[in-house]
């Protein structure tokens, strides 16, 4: 139905529109690494979610699980890609045209490879599994998986400007 798949993308464009007013304030007060970090949570929350919603799906708290999923994504996005954008041009002192085309690049080249991985990730785990549900959930776990090592990466980050940054280093 039209009228639910509007629904169920509403509290996403609710996010993607208001929280990038509540991330200008986040970042300037707690930093780029800290909103990177609510932005790596929120996709982990999504991925984690997401599978279970099947679950859901004769019950009322559906709805409740599209809404947390919407929001969770809206936010995430709005936090990962600035954040990491703030940190790149905070590291760099030179060729920062350069570096911000190829962080670009490998930004595109990864979201053109990430749903032929996750699909094969998904048909290899459907061949091998009797349980559609392990199937499904597989990517959207690996997801998850890569997105906690990358919040783990972040352990060595400081905010730039504070005593243990980089900032103003040669390269």
């Amino acid at each position: 139905q039209p009228q639910q798949i509007g629904a169920a993308l509403t509290p996403l464009a609710v996010a993607l529109c208001v929280w990038p007013f509540v991330f200008v304030r986040l970042e300037r007060r707690h930093g780029p690494v800290a909103t990177l970090r609510i932005g790596q949570l929120a996709f982990a929350m999504v991925n984690a979610t997401m599978p279970l919603l099947v679950l859901l799906r004769d019950s009322p708290l559906l709805w409740v699980g599209l809404v947390a999923v919407g929001l969770c994504r809206g936010i995430g996005g709005n936090s990962s890609f600035p954040s990491l954008a703030i940190l790149l041009n905070s590291m760099l002192d030179q060729h920062l045209g350069a570096m911000n085309g190829f962080a670009a690049s490998v930004g595109s080249l990864v979201r053109a490879i990430a749903p032929v991985a996750c699909g094969s990730l998904f048909s290899a785990a459907s061949s091998i599994s009797e349980s559609p549900e392990v199937a499904q959930g597989l990517p959207f776990y690996l997801l998850v998986a890569l997105l906690l090592c990358g919040l783990g990466m972040t352990a060595g980050l400081s905010r730039p400007g504070q005593p243990g940054s980089e900032q103003g280093a040669a390269p």
